[in-house]
């Protein structure tokens, strides 16, 4: 999520010097280029971040409620090797279990 967030605040800051700095011209005139390359990527870092969030969230309530889901990270590739990059090869404990008890 914070890959994802700073790749985020990045591309608006280039944006941002894109429109007020080095365009010639109304700011507006560059905002309103729904199909510019940075705007694709900036809705690409949102999607992204809200499936990673929203995922997270869905996974502690349905541990917190002691029901278990029947998908896992395993079952989605890439988010089974971004599990293992930043928590290591064996998923962690439920969050809500390991805070409260």
């Amino acid at each position: 999520m914070f890959i994802i967030a700073s790749l985020d605040v990045a591309f608006h800051l280039r944006h941002n010097l894109e429109a007020f700095i080095w365009y010639n011209g109304p700011a507006i005139e560059v905002f309103n280029k729904t199909s510019s390359w940075i705007n694709v990527v900036k809705m690409g870092c949102y999607v992204a971040q809200t499936f990673v969030g929203d995922s997270i969230l869905v996974r502690t309530i349905m541990n917190s409620l002691g029901t278990t889901l029947n998908i896992s990270f395993a079952d989605i590739p890439m988010l089974d090797r971004l599990q293992s990059q930043l928590v290591g090869s064996h998923p962690p404990d439920s969050i809500v279990a390991r805070n409260y008890g």
